[in-house]
Formats: structure tokens, sequence, C-alpha cells
């Protein structure tokens, strides 16, 4: 069954949405790469890391959540597009 005008809007806009969640990602696993380097760096310098190691979390959750955002945007593009 051909997709409706509304429909191909929507599944336009997951399409959008998808993009915008991998720009998102590849952007939060840069900065987890650069945060871990800058904990190493401090521990092999014999400082503290934990404020370090807090933003490295919350680096770590915004990937985590982002990453699961997309996984539901994968499911509900391909719903769609088999209906």
């Amino acid at each position: 069954m051909p997709a409706t005008p509304s429909q191909s809007g929507q599944d336009h806009n997951l399409s959008e949405q998808m993009a915008a969640i991998d720009r998102l990602l590849e952007e939060a696993r840069n900065l987890t790469k650069a945060q871990e380097r800058e904990v190493e760096r401090l521990h092999a310098a014999g400082l503290d890391t934990r404020s370090a190691e807090g933003l490295l979390d919350a680096y770590r959750a915004s990937v985590r959540i982002a990453s699961e955002r997309r996984r539901e945007l994968e499911t509900e593009l391909a719903r769609r597009t088999s209906s």
C-alpha cells in the first residue's frame, strides 16, 4: 500500500530525527574519547580525577541515552515502512 502524504511526512521527520541523533552520537563519542584521555592524563600526573570522571560519566550516559533513542527511531521507522 503506498504511503499517504501524512505518512511520508512522518517518515521524513523520523529520518531527520535519526540524522540528528547520529550527529549527537558522533559528538558524544568524540567527547567521551577526549575525556577518557583527560582522565588518564590527570591520573598519570597524580592529580584528582573525580571531577573529570564525573564529566566522563555524563558523556557516557549521553551516548547510552542517544543510542537507545536511535534504536527506538529505527524500530518506529521499520514499523512504518513495513505497513
